[in-house]
């Protein structure tokens, strides 16, 4: 986005008002932001996880199939 801002928008840019003002600079902080904080719970990874611990713990403790008369 960068590169983009550099060439495509060069002769748009007057100032720092300008330039944040660019759709391509909200992109960019996005992206930023995406990166170094992460997806958190949003993420595929974490929803996977979450799969994982379900199944594993379902495994783990089955259901009995037939229930005790007492």
């Amino acid at each position: 986005m960068v590169v983009a801002i550099a060439t495509a928008k060069r002769g748009d840019i007057t100032g720092l008002t300008s330039l944040v003002g660019f759709e391509e600079w909200s992109y960019l902080v996005l992206f930023l932001w995406l990166a170094l904080a992460g997806a958190g719970p949003l993420s595929l990874d974490h929803l996977i996880s979450w799969f994982r611990k379900r199944q594993t713990a379902q495994l783990n403790h089955p259901k009995p199939l037939l229930r005790s008369q007492s």
